[in-house]
């Protein structure tokens, strides 16, 4: 009998030392403390706690505190708190490290942002996928940077700015690549500005031989357009601005595309180059003159020309003269 109880007495050693009991469970309850502690001490480096599964480690609590689980997810669930709290206090530590093959691709460092060496993903089928709420402060709501350079922005009034070009691309032929809508009374929906270079550029490129620029109602129908050859065609009238009249004068000077001639007992020589008007590429004024006015060669007008009263005349520039048809 004696012998009996001492083997029981060892049979529950062993178990205790090595740990494995494959008859049944554990409960270990404590109303007051700590249930269970796993203290590995003497300076042992082995894991405080292991679960395993048929002797294969599945999880673990490493000698340093570390959770790690071999096989499967780390899951944390609550229906009323924060499931997961990573706290850093009094250290410049990450506060999330996410590894692949013991190499950082992605993390929350320790003034909470998240980086990642590839694409950050948001999906919501409800509400918006992700939010960028800047309170209180003049800082950019989104930057984008290349080797620590800011490339573009969406700075704090939610304009979009960018160092080199936005470039679109749609796959729909019936949808804009752009659209912007202006309510009445408001400011341009698209302004384009520059001090030294062409504010804006339309381009059809390869073998597109589509319009280079539309100009359509609100039925999508095109009013007034520029073909892939520049030529300008317009549904419409191409409105001119009529200037104020101007004496007769040896020398005249255009007040408008269009404008009348008073009379005056003198003859005209010289058309000085109206406003604006690029002298490289020519165009063309017209003239109504309130009497027979006269127009003669000496200045810059290629032919002589007695007008008939209140019938207009058009001159066209050429880079040199001012010649009348």
């Amino acid at each position: 009998m004696k012998k009996l109880f001492l083997c029981l007495i060892l049979g529950m050693l062993y178990l205790m030392s090595f740990g494995q009991c494959n008859t049944g469970s554990m409960s270990v309850s404590s109303p007051s403390g700590v249930a269970i502690t796993s203290d590995v001490q003497n300076g042992n480096s082995s894991d405080i706690h292991q679960f395993t599964k048929n002797a294969v480690v599945q999880a673990k609590v490493d000698n340093n505190g570390n959770i790690i689980s071999l096989v499967g997810n780390v899951q944390t669930t609550s229906s009323t708190v924060a499931a997961a709290v990573h706290n850093v206090t009094g250290a410049s530590n990450d506060m999330l490290d996410l590894q692949k093959n013991s190499t950082t691709v992605a993390k929350f460092d320790n003034g909470g942002n998240l980086i990642s060496t590839g694409n950050v993903q948001t999906t919501s089928s409800t509400v918006a996928a992700a939010v960028h709420n800047v309170t209180g402060a003049s800082n950019d709501m989104t930057d984008f940077q290349k080797n620590g350079t800011t490339i573009a922005k969406f700075d704090n009034s939610g304009n979009l700015v960018s160092s080199a070009q936005i470039i679109i691309t749609t796959s729909s032929t019936t949808s804009p690549g752009v659209s912007v809508t202006s309510s009445s009374g408001s400011t341009p929906a698209v302004y384009a500005a520059s001090s030294a270079n062409v504010p804006a550029i339309s381009r059809i490129t390869g073998s597109n031989t589509s319009n280079i620029h539309e100009f359509q109602n609100a039925s999508a129908v095109a009013v007034a357009k520029v073909d892939a050859n520049g030529n300008v065609t317009t549904v419409g009238y191409v409105a001119h601005k009529v200037g104020s009249a101007v004496t007769a004068a040896a020398t005249i000077s255009p007040t408008g595309k269009i404008f009348h001639i008073v009379y005056a007992p003198i003859n005209i020589t010289t058309i000085n180059l109206p406003a604006n008007f690029n002298s490289t590429t020519g165009g063309e004024i017209t003239i109504v003159p309130d009497y027979a006015a006269s127009f003669y060669t000496g200045g810059n007008i290629g032919r002589t020309i007695v007008a008939t009263a209140n019938v207009p005349i058009t001159f066209v520039y050429d880079g040199t003269y001012w010649w009348p048809k």
